[in-house]
């Protein structure tokens, strides 16, 4: 029975919006991820025409860059909007 109340306790939890911000950013970031990453892919298939040699290094450069600033730019674009004006006030 236990079991029961604490699974009707975080679905409460998800109704209130608490636990809706942490999926929130995770969305952004997938987001973020796979546009950044369709990029990659067409700099990528040009840069292989273009000259083969150089297009591996700078295509697995880009794809480990833009998964590591994806992460910061998610953050920063699902700010609460108070945040942002306190930050601006100081």
């Amino acid at each position: 029975m236990d079991a029961t109340l604490g699974a009707v306790g975080r679905v409460q939890a998800f109704e209130n919006g608490s636990r809706g911000k942490p999926m929130w950013i995770l969305i952004v970031y997938v987001f973020i991820a796979a546009v950044g990453e369709a990029v990659v892919i067409a700099i990528g298939l040009t840069l292989d025409r273009i000259y083969p040699l150089a297009s591996l290094p700078i295509s697995l450069s880009l794809f480990f860059a833009v998964l590591a600033f994806g992460w910061p730019l998610a953050v920063r674009s699902t700010k609460p909007n108070h945040a942002k004006s306190e930050k601006l006030a100081n």
